[in-house]
């Protein structure tokens, strides 16, 4: 499995991606075709589910689905990737607090391999109400007003990073926290990586908040 580049054909299904932006995927996703698309649907639907409740033991299918991530994300790296690019989790639309926050991305990337700077250097400072889990509605200025960056794990200073995603939809997500690193560590080069871009509908509107 390749990383794919998004480019000027498959950007238009990602509002806010500009030409500038350098962003990588994966897999092609369809929210609407469930398993019915295929086993990247299914990896996706593994890799998002909320973790057990139950009390009886680990959540297997979310589990494999962390390890497969894992190994395609290792495979797509050289070595001297895996020692230079500094690797964030982009958070959720939850505080860490909250009992509902899958820090999934982050466990992807510490299973990727041994010597990975991985930091998550940025973190969500709303409430619950603020966040929209589709990533359709909510755009990177209010996405924006909700990401802090954390000082404690800006040192050493990366000399790339890499913003990591399960699924690039709006590509909101990216862009306000790419705003946030730039503004705090001006000239350092920012990128993204997702395990599976969202594929826009026909019918689907593509602008709901301008």
């Amino acid at each position: 499995m390749r990383q794919q580049r998004i480019d000027e054909l498959t950007r238009r299904d990602h509002y806010y991606l500009g030409e500038q932006d350098l962003c990588y995927y994966f897999l092609e996703y369809s929210a609407r075709h469930g398993l019915s698309f295929g086993a990247s649907n299914e990896l996706i639907r593994d890799l998002v589910r909320p973790e057990s409740k139950a009390g009886f033991g680990p959540d297997v299918p979310k589990q494999r689905a962390i390890r497969r991530l894992a190994q395609t994300f290792k495979g797509a790296l050289s070595a001297g990737q895996i020692g230079a690019i500094t690797f964030v989790p982009l958070p959720q639309a939850r505080p860490r607090d909250d009992p509902q926050y899958d820090d999934r991305m982050h466990r992807v990337l510490r299973s990727v391999a041994e010597g990975l700077d991985v930091r998550e250097l940025i973190e969500w400072v709303g409430t619950h109400e603020t966040g929209d889990f589709t990533g359709i509605r909510t755009g990177p200025d209010v996405l924006y007003a909700n990401f802090h960056v954390v000082p404690a794990l800006m040192e050493p200073t990366p000399a790339v990073i890499m913003l990591v995603g399960d699924v690039l939809t709006t590509g909101a997500s990216f862009v306000a926290a790419r705003r946030r690193l730039r503004q705090a560590m001006p000239g350092v080069p920012v990128c993204g990586l997702f395990a599976a871009r969202r594929l826009r509908d026909a019918d689907e509107i593509p602008h709901l908040d301008g």
